[in-house]
């Protein structure tokens, strides 16, 4: 009877971890499901950084917005269900004027957004858009990357075409 005993133990004491490992997995999916569902309503979903490997190590930069762009440091679930940093894009068009109610950030200056059918700042009601300074026109005709416009620097008090050397800004 001694062994029948002995038997009898080990297989209750192997049912006691398996429960508790079935009530731990039971939890972890009940978890994962509520942050799921928290979620669905557009909120990121932060992941373990580990699942996301080394940092970046790529540099910020400041949006015509104010705002920061690059890497934010958050590791997050992305479309798919895969877990990668995640990194802030800038607007492509930061809007600026009297209409907006908006100044530009930094550096940022407000030039006329060239196809809106007026012209900033001159005409009553007319906002323009956030861009970086790129130089372009000039005694040197320098024209702008990216198929850009160039549209005259409200910062100067020359305005294209009046004079050679009247330079102005690179525009969407």
């Amino acid at each position: 009877m001694k062994v029948a005993r002995a038997a009898a133990a080990p297989e209750s004491l192997m049912r006691t971890p398996l429960l508790v490992l079935f009530a731990l997995f039971a939890a972890a999916c009940a978890a994962d499901q509520e942050r799921r569902a928290s979620a669905s309503d557009g909120a990121v979903v932060l992941c373990d950084r580990a699942a996301c490997g080394p940092a970046l190590g790529m540099p910020n930069w400041i949006c015509a917005d104010g705002s920061t762009g690059g890497p934010t440091g958050r590791c997050v679930e992305h479309a798919g269900g895969q877990c990668g940093w995640e990194i802030h894009e800038c607007p492509s068009q930061v809007r600026c004027g009297p209409e907006s109610g908006r100044a530009c950030s930094g550096e940022f200056v407000c030039v006329d957004l060239p196809g809106d059918g007026c012209t900033f700042p001159t005409d009553a009601g007319c906002d323009g858009v956030c861009v970086a300074p790129v130089f372009c026109g000039g005694v040197a005709g320098l024209p702008c990357p990216d198929g850009r416009a160039c549209v005259d620097d409200p910062r100067d008090d020359c305005a294209p075409p009046s004079g050679a050397d009247c330079g102005g800004l690179c525009a969407p």
